[in-house]
């Protein structure tokens, strides 16, 4: 899973959190990143199956800006085995 944003104009750093839609679980949080066009998650991080709400938001210098929310699904890839 790879999540993607619009960069903040004079953003010093951006925030991301990944919660579990269903029990409110924070899942993955990353408070320093530098850059706002991806920032990779782990199937260990972000187990498929699960419906999820992730939220985003930039400091410019130490004042953030307001979240942005989205969400999102996804299913695991199905697994053949030979003989299919």
């Amino acid at each position: 899973v790879s999540f993607r944003w619009t960069e903040v104009v004079g953003a010093t750093r951006y925030e991301l959190e990944v919660v579990d839609a269903h029990d409110g679980r924070c899942v993955l949080h990353a408070a320093a990143l530098t850059r706002p066009q991806h920032f990779p998650a782990t199937r260990a991080d972000v187990p498929p199956g699960r419906t999820y709400r992730w939220r985003v938001r930039a400091f410019v210098g130490e004042r953030p800006t307001p979240w942005d929310v989205a969400s999102f699904a996804y299913e695991a890839p199905l697994a053949l085995t030979a003989g299919e």
